[in-house]
């Protein structure tokens, strides 16, 4: 959904408000400030987080056979109690103090108070056999509930993967790298034919990484020895093979211009200044800027145009492209 600063009346619905960005809103391309007006409980997913206080729990299977068993339980105390009640008092002639003192003894002695503690301690043992296949669960008689479950429904992003994307292989129109490495932490290595490749030995590659950190809105974080990519994921893939590769700092370079990055255009494209010229650095599907191609190069890179000095618009493709 496109966003807009237009006003729009305060009767109108959530979904309408096209001059909102709710908490919890995934941006898909596009750069803009915004102003908070809503935080905790007051924001859209602050009411439906105020809602959901106010449904029903439901107990687990275990927990509805102990309820059920202390009912049927009490039912049958109070059941014996009044017969030996009746027949110390209409039979053996007990004075009622006395024999309440019975009955009441009788009842507290029938009640299985090593029960619940019975029941914990089982519960601890699956949790401590399901803590040593890594799962670990913060309430006991979740234990009892993942027996009773026959059919597991999960969303395989985030759950069954960690929604991360790694480059492992990069082909330029004569030579084929080999990057190693997982996820998007920029540990690894790249290779050319099992050896390993240095910054600023290949200048068609060199320039390949150098697009690929320049053109990305993802942002690279290291804190202590961990590192976090914040961004889209294969941007923060692309950024992470540019981290590989050596090239930080360069999104300090300021853009002159952007066309960030649609679905229906398939390229992202920045305008970065130089020393003698401008370059335009575009990222996305080949076919969609296979026209603006002026030369082969020896290496395929983000085929840089070059401008005139001082701030000029993108190529006139460009801008129809995205346009249409």
């Amino acid at each position: 959904m496109n966003k807009t600063t237009e006003v729009f009346p305060e009767e109108s619905l959530p979904a309408d408000r096209k001059c909102m960005a709710y908490s919890g809103t995934l941006v898909t391309n596009g750069i803009g400030t915004g102003i908070v007006v809503c935080t905790g409980v007051h924001t859209q997913i602050g009411q439906i987080s105020k809602m959901m206080e106010n449904v029903q729990t439901l107990s687990t299977p275990l927990m509805r056979k102990f309820d059920r068993f202390g009912k049927m339980l009490a039912i049958a105390i109070i059941f014996l109690s009044a017969i030996f009640f009746m027949l110390g008092y209409f039979i053996q002639g007990y004075a009622l103090n006395e024999l309440f003192l019975i009955v009441v003894g009788i009842a507290v002695s029938l009640i299985p108070e090593g029960l619940p503690v019975l029941m914990t301690i089982t519960l601890a043992k699956g949790v401590l056999k399901m803590a040593k296949q890594n799962a670990i669960i913060r309430k006991l008689p979740s234990v009892e509930t993942l027996g009773e479950v026959t059919v597991i429904c999960s969303d395989k992003t985030g759950t069954l993967t960690k929604n991360e994307m790694t480059v492992t292989d990069v082909l330029l129109a004569n030579k084929q790298y080999t990057v190693t490495g997982v996820g998007y932490s920029p540990v690894g290595e790249i290779f050319d034919n099992g050896k390993k490749v240095a910054m600023g030995e290949s200048d068609g590659f060199d320039e390949l990484l150098q697009g690929v950190a320049l053109c990305s809105n993802s942002e690279a974080n290291k804190s202590g020895d961990e590192w976090s990519i914040i961004g889209d994921p294969t941007e923060s893939a692309l950024l992470s093979l540019a981290l590989k590769g050596g090239y930080y700092g360069f999104k300090n370079n300021k853009r002159l211009d952007i066309i960030p990055f649609d679905s229906s255009q398939k390229f992202m494209a920045v305008l970065i200044p130089g020393e003698h010229f401008n370059t335009i650095y575009l990222k996305g599907a080949l076919k969609r800027f296979w026209k603006c191609l002026y030369s082969t190069a020896v290496s395929v890179k983000a085929i840089p145009t070059l401008l005139n000095g001082g701030r000029s618009n993108f190529h006139p493709w460009l801008r129809k492209e995205k346009e249409s």
